[in-house]
């Protein structure tokens, strides 16, 4: 991400978010106008102001366990009597999360400042840094998941700026912002889990996309379409306040549920998905659910996937979650199983991370 892509998101964007702009898993930023007022020397007389767009993104690196921070100070505007060799800057601290962790980034602080004839020179700046050690283990993890090392880490940042000579030293700064993140080992230990960077926005849901118009999975994409925005299609079904989730809530209509989540380890409860929804096929469909007209063959499909903790197997009568399956065309129904897959890996969907699935037209 670039740090002029975050400011046109937060300046032009019609419902801008609070703090900071998860774009994705690998890639944040936060950007705001940054104000220095000048006053008159010995006196509280404001004589001139100097403002800008101020942005700082953070970037994970690609097969690396550190993230590259660029901050951009840029597009002055002053008004009145404006001394541009007063010095503007910004500090960036990088820290663990957990006081008890042996977790530390090998640079704890880096900062860069300028006059104001400087950054309009330069525009921006950068620093890489490096995570290193690790969060003790979590006891409430399963012991699949602590090979792993997930470690909790934070980046904090704000800008500041001098516009003495007034009665006082006139320090003006903007409000701190942070970024939680996590790193781990998953990608050194197991490269089909996990890949991309080692350390994510683990506060960032994955989002994946299946347009029903791709001749390759229509008729699995047309699955999910359904579970989300035509439920009454879906089987099994189920009466008011039914539903299926990880709907993002696109479009806007659309009710909002929560994700579902990576089933990595639990081989059992994979398998016990898989054979509840066939199940579900052939109480619907019958036992010959798999032959088609056209002479190919069908594949039961189903949404949650089975390699999810929201699959078939987990949902009782009495529950509002529910899940859709379906005969489909086996071709279509491996294709969207092979891009999960691939899109879990590639994403850094660990076991037990959230993941939204959207089925478009």
């Amino acid at each position: 991400m670039l740090p002029r892509e975050c400011v046109d998101y937060f300046m032009n964007h019609d419902d801008p978010p609070d703090r900071i702009w998860l774009k994705s898993r690998f890639a944040s930023c936060h950007a705001e106008f940054l104000v220095v007022n000048y006053y008159k020397k010995n006196s509280t007389l404001p004589i001139g102001r100097a403002h800008a767009e101020w942005a700082l993104t953070v970037n994970m690196s690609w097969n690396a366990r550190q993230a590259l921070v660029t901050t951009r100070i840029a597009n002055w505007k002053f008004v009145g009597d404006v001394n541009k060799s007063q010095v503007v800057g910004v500090e960036v601290a990088c820290n663990k999360a957990l006081p008890s962790s042996s977790a530390r980034c090998q640079t704890p602080s880096w900062g860069h400042s300028e006059s104001i004839t400087g950054w309009e020179a330069i525009t921006q700046a950068d620093y890489t840094f490096q995570f290193q050690g690790e969060d003790p283990p979590n006891p409430q993890e399963p012991d699949q998941i602590k090979p792993e090392k997930r470690t909790l880490y934070s980046i904090s940042s704000y800008a500041y700026g001098y516009g003495g000579p007034g009665p006082w030293d006139n320090i003006g700064q903007t409000q701190p912002v942070s970024w939680p993140l996590r790193c781990d080992v998953a990608r050194s230990t197991n490269p089909n889990y996990a890949k991309s960077s080692d350390c994510v926005f683990h506060g960032a849901t994955g989002w994946l996309r299946f347009n029903v118009n791709d001749p390759a999975i229509t008729e699995s994409a047309q699955l999910y379409y359904d579970a989300h925005q035509d439920f009454g299609k879906t089987y099994p079904g189920g009466g008011q306040g039914k539903y299926v989730p990880g709907n993002i809530g696109v479009p806007a209509w659309a009710n909002r549920t929560e994700p579902i989540r990576r089933n990595f380890y639990d081989k059992l409860l994979q398998n016990n998905n898989y054979n509840t929804s066939v199940k579900f096929c052939k109480d619907k469909w019958g036992t010959g659910y798999k032959v088609r007209p056209d002479g190919k063959v069908n594949e039961c499909d189903e949404f949650p996937f089975k390699t999810t903790y929201e699959g078939s197997f987990t949902i009782t009568p009495d529950m509002l979650r529910t899940v859709a399956v379906r005969p489909v065309l086996k071709e279509h129904n491996q294709e969207t199983g092979a891009r999960w897959g691939l899109f879990l890996a590639e994403d850094h969907i660990l076991d037990g991370d959230g993941v939204f699935v959207e089925a478009y037209k």
